[in-house]
């Protein structure tokens, strides 16, 4: 097989990567294809897209919060972040926390800390 000089040849891939999709997550990509605009029509093109977007810090928020995987109880750790802005009252007291703030069993009890994440709190332990 001869290659013409003139075309312009992709990079062979320093690490390559399969993953295998479920039908509806594949629903999913043609959708972001389709979204995106992808010419030629490519899942791996709205890939590379998707993964260059998360470069931005902001992008790389919102993703984490939307992939947050919630479970049934908080796992004990000295350090929590939270994946994403929340408010609520626990008795009196308001709450409020920010994207990205560290909240650490110095400053808070776990029990205290469990009760907001019971609440709605997506809060991630830190190593």
């Amino acid at each position: 097989m001869t290659t013409n000089a003139t075309e312009p040849q992709k990079p062979a891939s320093p690490s390559p990567t399969s993953v295998r999709f479920d039908e509806e997550e594949l629903a999913l990509i043609d959708a972001l294809v389709d979204s995106l605009d992808c010419t030629p029509r490519s899942r791996a093109e709205a890939m590379r897209r998707l993964v260059r977007s998360t470069a931005k810090a902001e992008v790389l928020e919102l993703v984490q919060e939307a992939a947050f995987v919630r479970l049934p109880h908080l796992c004990r750790a000295q350090r929590y972040r939270a994946v994403a802005p929340f408010r609520g009252m626990i008795g009196i007291t308001n709450i409020e926390l920010k994207r990205g703030q560290v909240l650490t069993l110095d400053g808070h009890a776990y029990d205290f800390l469990a009760d907001l994440y019971r609440r709605g709190a997506m809060l991630q332990p830190l190593p």
